[in-house]
């Protein structure tokens, strides 16, 4: 159901396809439609690794890419939620990424920190957020900076993730 390429680049601007993959949603027995598809480092793996959700059935997976492109599943979560935003996140006392999650229609927000072995783990929850940002992007302006932009209003702001606010962002820039 859902048509993918790997490529490789070179630290040049050159890509290269290492691997196309016919029908990507297909874990097992079920198909998804990905409605995000987030790079990152979650595992020890020298390659990137992607974190595939699928926001209609509340299904995700995480997924290390080998050298020719080929996709080792490491972790499912059956249970994973409506999230309208995905994004990885550079947690400063961590080596993998993070991953920020955004419901944009409550207005909740989540930073789970994740282990060599792909387990996430809650580190901080808000329901305060704002309900109108279209765009949300780790690692902006540096690795643990977040940038919320609002399309209607062109309206931007960015965030720096600090350790020490449990239930805020952090400071804004």
């Amino acid at each position: 159901t859902g048509f993918a390429e790997i490529y490789e680049t070179d630290g040049q601007g050159d890509i290269s396809l290492l691997r196309q993959h016919q029908d990507l949603g297909r874990i097992g027995n079920k198909s998804h439609r990905w409605t995000h598809v987030v790079v990152g480092r979650f595992t020890n793996s020298p390659q990137s690794g992607l974190l595939l959700a699928d926001q209609d059935t509340g299904f995700a997976a995480i997924f290390n890419v080998d050298a020719s492109g080929n996709l080792i599943k490491i972790r499912e979560f059956p249970n994973w939620g409506d999230w309208s935003h995905v994004t990885t996140v550079r947690l400063g006392d961590c080596e993998f990424s993070g991953v920020l999650l955004y419901n944009q229609e409550q207005g909740i927000g989540e930073i789970h920190s994740c282990n060599k072995r792909a387990k996430l783990t809650l580190r901080k929850r808000s329901e305060g957020w704002r309900k109108t940002w279209s765009h949300v992007v780790g690692g902006f302006a540096c690795g643990t900076s977040v940038l919320f932009y609002e399309d209607f209003s062109g309206q931007c702001e960015l965030y720096q993730l600090t350790d020490d606010d449990v239930n805020s962002l952090g400071d804004r820039i």
